[in-house]
């Protein structure tokens, strides 16, 4: 076996083991984009939870010092007002989170 041949078979098996190794490094890829979004899933699910804290602290702390029924009524409406933001807000983060799972999830072509 000549020089040339040696060096030829080399790139070959080279190239060989690089397609080889494509689909596990696209593995590898989506694994590790898969462990970004939960760990965002994790922290939203953190702000989400202060957020609901929050909402109830002020809850509280209004309806206490309430003087009247209309009063502990607004009170009750600006925590339900609250609630419904933290909804769309936990509804917008899912569907960008589970997109994001989706495409990477796609083989590539």
């Amino acid at each position: 076996m000549s020089q040339h041949d040696l060096g030829s078979s080399s790139a070959a098996g080279q190239a060989a083991f690089e397609q080889m190794t494509k689909p596990i490094q696209a593995m590898l890829d989506a694994q590790r984009s898969f462990v970004d979004v939960v760990t965002r899933l994790n922290s939203d699910w953190l702000d989400h939870a202060q957020s609901e804290v929050r909402l109830a602290s002020e809850l509280s702390s209004e309806l206490s010092s309430a003087r009247s029924l209309p009063d502990a009524t607004s009170a009750y409406q600006r925590w339900l007002r609250g609630q419904f933001e933290i909804l769309a807000e936990d509804g917008r983060r899912f569907y960008s989170h589970a997109e994001e799972i989706l495409r990477n999830g796609q083989p590539e072509h």
